[in-house]
């Protein structure tokens, strides 16, 4: 009679496709948890990115802000100037990097700030200047070009979820 019971296949069928609907949820569940990761993963590249290209942004306003503060020998005070608050009137004059940011320009709610200062003016290569007698061979024109001055630019602007992003240029500002 034992031996009957075993040999009897009546409800095989039920247990293997009961075995087989809790191998494909233990995989549903499986692929749910993994896309939540990724989507997390994603989010999170996002706002990096985009706090990234802020800062990146920044640096060039902040190229933009360097050139008109040379060519109007400083801004006349503190304050607003195109969409970009100024704290240092003549940032062009900054010979160290300073503590405190030089402008900053405010978007969506988010700060981008900017700290600027300048290397000594030098002689390009090539210039009258460095090479006086400039008739003196192939190669030694005043077409070189004359001075110029190298103008570091740090653009840093905190993102959301703590995201941070600095930036650092040089600027070659022609003489």
């Amino acid at each position: 009679m034992t031996l009957k019971r075993l040999r009897n296949q009546n409800g095989s069928v039920l247990v293997i496709a009961l075995m087989m609907l809790v191998v494909l949820m233990i995989i549903g569940i499986a692929a749910t948890n993994t896309s939540t990761v990724e989507l997390q993963i994603a989010g999170n590249d996002k706002v990096e990115k985009q706090t990234f290209y802020q800062a990146d942004g920044g640096s060039e306003v902040g190229i933009s802000i360097v050139e008109e503060n040379i060519l109007k020998a400083g801004f006349d005070s503190v304050g607003g100037y195109h969409g970009v608050t100024v704290a240092n009137p003549t940032l062009y004059l900054n010979e160290t990097m300073p503590n405190a940011f030089d402008a900053a320009m405010t978007r969506d709610g988010e700060t981008t700030e900017f700290r600027v200062f300048g290397r000594p003016a030098q002689f390009s290569p090539g210039s009258g200047m460095q090479m006086a007698a400039g008739y003196e061979g192939k190669g030694k024109g005043l077409a070189g070009g004359g001075a110029f001055k190298v103008f570091d630019i740090q653009s840093h602007h905190d993102g959301t979820v703590n995201s941070k992003a600095t930036i650092r240029v040089q600027w070659r500002h022609m003489l």
